[in-house]
């Protein structure tokens, strides 16, 4: 899977809208648009934070199959804090 479809995958699996992702990441709603879309690609420091919010490792970030990591208990937290919101 080539990283444009990864990232809007994770994105749509997580829930989470290009806004949404955009501030968790600190950027703009169309760089989201643009790297899920292929025309730009982010760089390795905005591809660790996406594998912290998704809670991927980073190299399965690349390879065809995904790799979630074990939560750490702010991730847990974190996590439910968003379902939470979502409710």
């Amino acid at each position: 899977m080539d990283i444009a479809k990864r990232i809007k995958s994770l994105r749509e699996e997580h829930g989470l809208t290009q806004d949404q992702l955009a501030k968790e990441l600190n950027i703009s709603r169309n760089a989201i648009s643009n790297y899920e879309n292929g025309v730009r690609r982010p760089d390795l420091d905005l591809v660790t934070k996406m594998c912290d919010i998704f809670n991927v490792t980073l190299d399965s970030f690349f390879k065809e199959e995904l790799v979630y990591r074990k939560p750490s208990k702010s991730g847990i937290l974190k996590l439910i804090l968003q379902k939470i919101h979502k409710i």
